[in-house]
C-alpha cells in the first residue's frame, strides 16, 4: 500500500526524470563515470571540494567523448552516490 501511496505522490512526479535518465543508456554511462572519477579523485592529496570539482571535470570531460550531455544536477547526485558506494565497502 505504501509503493501506492509514493506513486501516487507530488515525491514521485520530481523524481520520475531522474530515474528515466538512470534508467536509460545514458544513466549507465553516468554510473560508470561516476564511480571511476570518485575512485580516482580519493587517491589524491587535495581536500574535498577540490575532489569533487576534480571527479565533475572527470565526468564531464568522459560523457562528452561519449557524446552524452547531462544536467549538472544529475552529474552532482552521480558522484553522491558513488562516494556512498565507496563508503559501504
Amino acid at each position: 500500500m505504501d509503493k501506492i501511496k509514493f506513486i501516487m505522490s507530488q515525491m514521485w512526479f520530481f523524481l520520475l526524470p531522474f530515474i528515466k535518465i538512470l534508467l536509460g543508456q545514458a544513466g549507465t554511462a553516468l554510473a560508470k563515470a561516476a564511480m571511476s572519477a570518485v575512485q580516482a579523485a580519493a587517491k589524491g592529496q587535495m581536500a574535498d571540494e577540490e575532489r569533487r570539482r576534480l571527479a565533475f571535470k572527470t565526468i564531464t570531460a568522459d560523457l562528452q567523448r561519449q557524446g552524452i550531455e547531462m544536467a549538472t544536477s544529475a552529474i552532482n547526485a552521480a558522484i553522491e552516490a558513488a562516494v556512498l558506494k565507496m563508503k559501504e565497502k
